[in-house]
């Protein structure tokens, strides 16, 4: 629509006697604007529906280790699971294990990853859960120590 209202703004300015070329560029440089928050409203609205609800078992938060992220892995990647975000406040050496949950609160599916990180360090961790589970029913997901 709005394409459409400024190709005919573009006519009545030609036809006014304006500079063509100045008007082709004006109405360029409006549409590539539109298109380009267009885009990333579309990405930002992608990147929402990525964002998984994770919690932090007070179990591994003893072991100093925080997260200020965690994304679902991308429907078209041929795994499924999560990537969240651990900060360490000092020396980890563990495995974690993430437990699914669904709308009613039963366990989905089950995940395990060794945890290395120094003082201060961060990174980014993956946990892959098992190709049956159905992601798109996972309401939350909980980080644990993994028992001995």
């Amino acid at each position: 629509m709005r394409a459409a209202s400024i190709a005919i703004f573009a006519i009545l300015l030609v036809s006014c006697g304006k500079n063509t070329d100045d008007i082709v560029d004006q109405a360029g440089e409006s549409v590539g604007k539109q298109l380009s928050n267009f885009s990333r409203a579309v990405g930002e609205g992608v990147d929402k529906e990525m964002i998984a609800q994770v919690t932090l078992d007070p179990g591994v938060q003893a072991l100093g280790i925080t997260s200020t992220t965690a994304k679902r892995l991308p429907i078209a990647d041929s795994k499924k699971g999560i990537v969240v975000y651990f900060i360490a406040s000092k020396d980890v050496d563990t495995t974690l294990r993430a437990i699914a949950r669904n709308g009613q609160d039963a366990e989905i599916g089950r995940s395990k990853m060794p945890v290395k990180l120094k003082k201060d360090d961060a990174a980014y961790f993956t946990f892959e859960f098992d190709q049956q589970m159905d992601s798109m029913t996972v309401k939350d997901y909980t980080i644990t120590v993994q028992p001995n």
